[in-house]
C-alpha cells in the first residue's frame, strides 16, 4: 500500500441522450471531486448516454480500448491524477450487441480491469409490460478483482 488513506467519490448523474452534454457535466463532478481530494472516483451505470430506445446505445458502441467515452476517462483519470472507475460503457460483443462494461482506470490512463455486467435486467410485468436488457446487451461471464495502490 502507498497510501494509509483513501477518499473516494460517488457521482451520480442524470444523463440524457447527448454524449458530449453527459460527457461534460460528468467532468464537471470529477473535477469537483477531485479538487475536494477523491483518489478514487466512481462513476454510475449509463453515465455518459442513456437513450430514448434500448437499441439507441448500439449506436454508440466502441470497440475496447478505443472510442470517445473510453478516450473520455484516460484524459480524466490522467489529468487529475486520480483511479476512475467508469461505470457501464457500451463495448462490441460478437453477435451484435454489447457489453454493459464497467472500466477501470489507473492515475496514468491505463485501464487496469474490465467488468461486463453479469446480470442483466430482464422482466415481465403485470399487463403484458416487458423490458429484456438481453436484446441489446450480451452477459458477462465473471467477477473482476483489481490490484490497487491501496490494496487487493
Amino acid at each position: 500500500m502507498t497510501d494509509s488513506k483513501l477518499l473516494c467519490a460517488v457521482i451520480q448523474t442524470v444523463s440524457g441522450a447527448d454524449l458530449e452534454q453527459n460527457l461534460a457535466a460528468a467532468a464537471e463532478s470529477i473535477n469537483d471531486a477531485s479538487v475536494a481530494g477523491a483518489k478514487l472516483i466512481l462513476l454510475p451505470e449509463n453515465f455518459a448516454f442513456m437513450g430514448l430506445r434500448d437499441t439507441d446505445k448500439l449506436a454508440l458502441m466502441e470497440e475496447p480500448g478505443s472510442g470517445p467515452i473510453q478516450d473520455f476517462l484516460a484524459e480524466q483519470a490522467t489529468r487529475h491524477g486520480i483511479w476512475l472507475l467508469g461505470g457501464s460503457i457500451p463495448l462490441r460483443a460478437t453477435d451484435g450487441r454489447c457489453f454493459a462494461s464497467l472500466l477501470v482506470y489507473d492515475a496514468q490512463g491505463v485501464v487496469q480491469a474490465r467488468y461486463d455486467k453479469i446480470h442483466l435486467f430482464d422482466v415481465d410485468l403485470a399487463g403484458g409490460e416487458s423490458y429484456r436488457e438481453s436484446a441489446t446487451i450480451a452477459p458477462g461471464a465473471k467477477p473482476v478483482l483489481v490490484d490497487s495502490p491501496w490494496g487487493g
